[in-house]
């Protein structure tokens, strides 16, 4: 088990970096326990709650499917294989996958989520140019934005002009209320390779099996 500590961060940052390392152990992504990404995916929630209102829409986004597929997963026969692979292949075979509720659709999702809080993260670190409102909408125009229909669409952009400045935002994601501002940067960093490294293997696992569903929410 991984147990490296982002001395300068948040806590929920340390949770994060955690699992989403220990996940690197269980790839190929089909091999994943489903359990074991929901917990890592409990912590990005945890994260998107230190952006303030300005990230509910998201957030509310992956505690809604984290919910969608525990519950499916609840109603499986105790002993199932609870693979990602496995649980999602057999709603293939019933033809429920693009069900509402389904694990491949919530998954589907909860993937949109992951790789736009890569794409921010990534934007906030790497370009100093662009404001932190600037970094958030050109994320979600990235990630999200294409999936979304008008409604949503437009509650996630409203939401995110109101995103802090970096330096507010750093505050809160300190261990401390004096954490260096650098030394959290380069925390950030650090969390976001192994997060980066896995998101990529999901995309590439839902795109080769057919399951990236052009539907709008």
């Amino acid at each position: 088990t991984t147990t490296t500590d982002l001395s300068s961060t948040h806590l929920v940052m340390t949770n994060f970096h955690t699992k989403f390392s220990n996940l690197q152990s269980q790839l190929p992504f089909g091999n994943v326990d489903t359990e074991s990404l929901m917990s890592a995916c409990d912590e990005i929630a945890s994260m998107i709650g230190l952006f303030g209102a300005s990230m509910l829409s998201v957030r509310a986004s992956v505690t809604d499917n984290l919910v969608k597929i525990r519950k499916q997963i609840a109603m499986l026969d105790v002993g199932s294989d609870l693979r990602i692979e496995t649980v999602i292949f057999a709603e293939r075979d019933r033809g429920v996958m693009k069900k509402e509720g389904s694990v491949c659709l919530s998954m589907l999702w909860l993937k949109r989520s992951l790789d736009f809080m890569g794409a921010l993260l990534d934007l906030l670190c790497s370009d100093k140019t662009m404001s932190t409102k600037q970094c958030a909408l050109k994320a979600h125009n990235k990630t999200l934005a294409p999936w979304q229909g008008w409604f949503v669409r437009t509650a996630c952009t409203t939401g995110m002009k109101l995103v802090p400045s970096r330096d507010s935002m750093y505050r809160v994601f300190g261990r401390t209320k004096t954490s260096d501002p650098l030394k959290i940067e380069n925390d950030l960093k650090a969390m976001l390779i192994p997060f980066n490294r896995f998101v990529g293997v999901m995309d590439d696992w839902f795109e080769k099996n057919g399951f990236n569903f052009p539907e709008k929410c």
